[in-house]
């Protein structure tokens, strides 16, 4: 069943793609933006009005804002590697994709709308920098098993909406990227919303005796947790996972980003690696 589930995952993925490439003699923004907007829409279709500071309507209507732009092009960086799948500027309201480094996707069971509004929350100035706003919106869309006031109640109030003087600028920030290879935004948002879905049960079932109140302050720390996929120092055929908090590394995969990081059995290990953190 695994198999099939994500046979039909890499198939939506390549049908996101077959859109995409129209990008290239059409409107980036036509396509773009309202992927980028589809998890932010199911959270409003479900009567969500707020979440922490951040309005949903008024976030809908900003993600109408974004420019999108297209290259065919990877983008140099400071260290001269050209593999980044995307480039923000606040400044601009303008999000630049590498098309070629975003079909290195298409053999990962990733999620295009979760990267594309992470990389629209960037351009509007929103703090999203361990995709805590971005897989929270994701939790909130995609959760069915708890009910919506339950799931509100579950994300931290201390979401907050872009900070912008008269000029609409944005205070303090400047852009950013994301990068395909080393830090993998798009790798990590699936794995860190796919983590979340599974937390609760992963936790009623190891730590039956913990309160409400323990296990909510718990996803909480979650959420906020900044989380990168890095290689293994020595070995660069090897992916590991770095949790910086405390640089505490937990679990080894290989091959860049295998699937079996998004299984159960290894969600799971990760989770039992965090225990002390998320249960201090």
């Amino acid at each position: 069943m695994s198999y099939l589930i994500r046979l039909f995952s890499l198939g939506l993925f390549l049908l996101s793609l077959a859109a995409l490439a129209e990008t290239r003699t059409g409107s980036p923004n036509e396509i773009f933006r309202p992927i980028s907007k589809e998890i932010v829409q199911k959270v409003a279709d479900q009567g969500v009005k707020q979440i922490g500071r951040v309005k949903i309507q008024t976030l809908l209507d900003e993600l109408d804002t974004v420019e999108w732009r297209t290259f065919d092009i990877g983008f140099l960086s400071g260290s001269g590697g050209t593999r980044q799948t995307s480039i923000y500027i606040v400044k601009d309201r303008m999000v630049v994709v590498n098309m070629l480094a975003l079909q290195n996707l298409v053999d990962k069971p990733v999620r295009i709308n979760r990267w594309a509004l992470h990389e629209a929350l960037g351009a509007l100035g929103y703090p999203d920098e361990v995709y805590d706003l971005t897989v929270a919106l994701t939790f909130m869309a995609s959760t069915a098993d708890l009910a919506v006031s339950d799931r509100l109640n579950l994300i931290d109030g201390g979401f907050t909406n872009a900070v912008r003087s008269a000029t609409d600028h944005v205070y303090g920030r400047e852009g950013g990227t994301t990068i395909i290879g080393g830090g993998g935004d798009a790798p990590m948002i699936e794995f860190k919303s796919r983590i979340l879905e599974h937390f609760f049960l992963w936790a009623r079932v190891h730590h039956p005796e913990m309160s409400e109140r323990k296990l909510k302050k718990a996803f909480q720390r979650l959420v906020a947790l900044k989380m990168e996929f890095d290689k293994v120092a020595g070995d660069m055929s090897s992916t590991a996972f770095v949790v910086k908090h405390n640089a505490l590394y937990i679990g080894e995969g290989a091959n860049y980003h295998p699937d079996p990081i998004y299984e159960v059995a290894y969600l799971e290990s990760v989770l039992v690696a965090l225990e002390g953190i998320l249960f201090k």
